[in-house]
């Protein structure tokens, strides 16, 4: 999964270019935690998309706390790779994502540890399928 700056990158139908490389944040997640869910409201004003992506990080380490902390309050598309190969991406740089990070801790060594992360926003078009930016 890949933080994108909202308004840090070209969209182009499937093309998307990034204008700030060194700014978009490489967040691994256990691959089978990454969600995509779009539940659909309509309102007055048409259709709107309550869009959430979420995953977990597995592990405390200060260094994803940190990346976490200077993400929190910032804005961000993100880019998923699909069980497919296929690259989907979330939010628009008018209707961006928001962080949500949650820490979690266990009580035991078998319990889970690390950040389950989810970037949520409400959206007027569902996450779209690109080609492979990099």
């Amino acid at each position: 999964m890949w933080a994108i700056p909202a308004g840090k990158f070209w969209l182009t139908k499937t093309v998307l270019v990034f204008a700030a490389p060194d700014e978009v944040v490489h967040i691994y997640c256990a691959m089978d935690s990454i969600q995509l869910s779009e539940p659909i409201s309509v309102k007055a004003v048409g259709r709107t998309y309550d869009t959430t992506v979420s995953g977990f990080i597995p592990g405390n380490r200060q260094s994803v706390l940190d990346a976490i902390q200077d993400m929190d309050g910032k804005r961000f598309v993100i880019l998923l790779l699909d069980g497919n190969g296929n690259y989907i991406l979330a939010g628009t740089v008018f209707y961006p994502l928001q962080l949500l990070p949650e820490t979690n801790l266990g009580k035991n060594t078998a319990d889970l540890a690390g950040v389950n992360i989810e970037f949520n926003g409400i959206t007027i078009t569902r996450a779209i399928i690109v080609d492979n930016p990099f």
